[in-house]
């Protein structure tokens, strides 16, 4: 798993972006983040996958 693979990249992004809601009050944002947070870990998951070959 490098760190200039796009899907790592992609996965970052998405754990930062559940962060940002993690810290928001309402409804959405507790949504948002369970959303983000799966969708970066099935990333890093398929990136290690194709790393493995």
């Amino acid at each position: 798993m490098a760190i200039e693979s796009p899907l790592f990249q992609s996965s970052m992004e998405l754990f930062g972006h559940s962060i940002t809601h993690f810290n928001g009050t309402s409804e959405l944002d507790r949504k948002l983040v369970i959303l983000h947070l799966s969708n970066a870990v099935e990333l890093l998951l398929k990136d290690m996958v194709l790393d493995g070959g």
